[in-house]
């Protein structure tokens, strides 16, 4: 299966999408310090990002990986964490999400591979996941 990563920028209808995914998602499971408002904003951000270079300096680059015309799940590239011991290090794989439906079949692995390649093309050769 291809699995295509589109810039947000590129499809900003599927951020409300990705938003519910991440809101179910870590509502429960919140991240200490980052609200549902915190939630929008990053996705709105997102919405205007510059996808065709790394800087690396309040960067927030969502992807929403698609096959054909299915959207699969969503991942992102940020420069930083929420753990001041560990921002010297970036950047960082977030917003991780896949379909909840789509879960269980291998989907994240191919969604984090085409990440890998896509942080590859940026000159990017390490990532890190909280």
């Amino acid at each position: 299966m291809n699995i295509d990563l589109l810039p947000l920028s590129d499809i900003p209808d599927s951020a409300a999408l990705a938003l519910q995914w991440s809101l179910e998602l870590w509502r429960s499971n919140s991240i200490p310090g980052f609200s549902e408002d915190d939630w929008t904003n990053f996705y709105e951000r997102a919405k205007s990002a510059d996808f065709e270079v790394w800087h690396g300096s309040d960067q927030e680059l969502i992807y929403i990986a698609k096959s054909r015309d299915q959207v699969l799940g969503t991942i992102a590239l940020v420069d930083f964490d929420e753990l001041e011991e560990f921002r010297h290090l970036t950047p960082w794989v977030a917003a991780f999400i896949v379909n909840p439906k789509l879960r269980g079949q291998g989907y994240g692995t191919k969604i984090l591979e085409a990440l890998e390649r896509q942080a590859a093309a940026l000159g990017i050769g390490t990532l890190h996941l909280w």
